[in-house]
């Protein structure tokens, strides 16, 4: 693969309309990113989502890999299928859980999520949630959190990623490491978290360590400032919490995705300096879900900076393995 291939591989774009335009699929052709990812904007009925994403996977499969096609279907106030079954946050499920103890039915309800995701062409939902919601006045995370105890978060998480796996559907955890403590949304500005490290292992590093452990194959960062992990860059951008923390420590080696590098958590940065530091940090693939237009000159301005630094270069090829191995795994009969 060319190093243009190769950072086209590590691209997850949102875009618009119900439709794979013919520029959309010219594009896709062309570039062959790693995914796409839907929103609301692009879902009108189950017939259009199919046909839509059985053109999108015609037109973008790349070196006989098919697109990861991704969607935010958590349940209660994020769930983007809206004709669906209507599926609870995931706070009711711990609740469920604190009463019964049992994590059977968890499991079930997200095979039923899998198997209609995966009958619309998806194959990658961002799900679960496994922030623990730690701070009531969070006006981002509340009830998308299974619990506000950490442990019954990871208790309820896993099965939950597993439903969604046994049905060929690949689940996603986040936001690492934890946005659960925050007071701010870092959707309009960069939210601080000042706990200290030892509360950051006893509370929201559990659920991810427990995910890790059970083998959820890829994670999502939080773009939040974690005063006591690294007090000047947000979490994305981190090596300390990326690669120290999440990598080696925590031995997480599956694929990591950023969150949305359009939020406002990141405006400090441009798109190529949060690309570039996401990915010397240790992340594998970047959310870019607005300004589609903007697509070409991102990956030339990154193709650039690879091209310049031999160091870039291995970490893009690290990641564009562990995609390569994702789906390979995962998608092998899409």
């Amino acid at each position: 693969m060319t190093i243009e291939q190769q950072v086209a591989q590590l691209f997850v774009w949102g875009f618009e309309g119900y439709e794979a335009t013919a520029p959309l699929k010219r594009l896709l052709k062309k570039y062959h990113p790693g995914g796409l990812i839907l929103f609301r904007r692009n879902i009108h009925d189950p017939e259009q989502v199919q046909h839509l994403t059985a053109e999108l996977q015609r037109a973008g499969r790349s070196h006989g890999a098919p697109l990861l096609m991704g969607i935010d279907q958590e349940g209660g106030r994020v769930a983007r299928l809206h004709w669906f079954a209507e599926y609870p946050p995931a706070a009711v499920y711990g609740k469920i859980y604190q009463r019964q103890k049992g994590v059977h039915f968890i499991e079930a309800v997200a095979r039923l999520m899998a198997w209609e995701l995966k009958n619309v062409g998806v194959n990658l939902n961002f799900a679960p949630v496994l922030d623990v919601n730690s701070n009531p006045k969070n006006p981002i995370i509340g009830d998308r959190a299974f619990s506000h105890d950490a442990h019954v978060v990871a208790k309820t998480a896993v099965p939950f990623f597993r439903g969604l796996l046994s049905e060929g559907v690949i689940p996603c955890g986040k936001h690492f490491p934890g946005h659960g403590d925050t007071k701010t949304d870092s959707h309009l500005e960069l939210p601080r978290v000042e706990v200290s490290r030892e509360s950051w292992r006893r509370v929201s590093l559990v659920p991810f360590r427990e995910a890790i452990r059970q083998g959820i194959p890829t994670l999502m960062t939080a773009h939040i400032i974690c005063q006591n992990l690294d007090p000047d860059r947000p979490a994305t951008l981190s090596r300390k919490i990326i690669h120290d923390l999440l990598r080696e420590e925590l031995g997480f080696s599956g694929v990591l995705f950023t969150d949305d590098l359009f939020m406002k958590a990141l405006a400090k940065y441009s798109l190529i300096e949060s690309m570039v530091l996401a990915l010397e940090a240790g992340n594998d693939a970047f959310l870019v879900c607005k300004e589609f237009e903007t697509r070409y000159e991102l990956m030339e301005q990154l193709g650039a900076e690879v091209q310049k630094s031999p160091s870039l270069k291995r970490r893009v090829e690290e990641s564009v393995a562990r995609i390569a191995l994702l789906k390979k795994k995962y998608l092998k009969n899409q």
